[in-house]
């Protein structure tokens, strides 16, 4: 389904005993996660989302709204389950305590830095490497290693950018990428 990024913090209207009966109705127990999830349209994230008025909503925020009422100016409705679809198992917190459970929550992978230099896939296997780029399955990134970044990083200020991306094979925007710290700010 759609996403209606306005709906993200858009204040719910006080609903009618109608509009609550109808919301609940698309709430389902899974036995699976102990979860009430809602069974109604959801965007890409999963979250359910409800129309009231022509407006749309994220599903957990009304659920949170008919069940304690308005939620405060500047406060998210956070999901204590990890389950974007669940209406049941919420509490009311900030933007970074929702940050701080991404972090504690996600597996390793989603933690870990990014794999750099020469510790690259492409270093450690130049034959498998060689044999990607020669059947043009990989493109022509050029990977440098700690020691060619070192080199360049001595050599900004006494050549141009244009002139050291020649010299190593790679981009003008990667030299200014290594120069600014964007790229390679590991390297000290």
């Amino acid at each position: 389904m759609g996403e209606h990024p306005a709906s993200t913090r858009r204040a719910i209207p006080q609903l009618t005993e109608d509009e609550c009966v109808r919301f609940w109705r698309r709430a389902v127990r899974n036995p699976a996660t102990g979860c009430l999830e809602w069974v109604g349209a959801r965007n890409r994230k999963g979250y359910g989302w409800v129309t009231f008025r022509r407006q749309p909503y994220l599903a957990h925020r009304v659920a949170w709204t008919i069940a304690y009422g308005a939620i405060p100016t500047g406060a998210l409705i956070r999901h204590k389950c990890d389950n974007a679809p669940c209406v049941e198992h919420l509490e009311i917190g900030t933007q970074a305590d929702n940050w701080n459970d991404f972090i504690t929550r996600q597996p390793i992978k989603f933690r870990a830095t990014r794999v750099r230099g020469d510790q690259h896939w492409r270093r450690r296997n130049p034959a498998l490497s060689a044999k990607l780029v020669g059947a043009k399955m990989v493109g022509k990134q050029a990977k440098l290693t700690v020691e060619q970044v070192l080199h360049i990083r001595a050599m900004i200020g006494s050549r141009t950018q244009r002139e050291i991306a020649a010299a190593f094979g790679v981009s003008r925007a990667t030299i200014s990428f290594v120069k600014s710290g964007m790229r390679w700010g590991h390297v000290v």
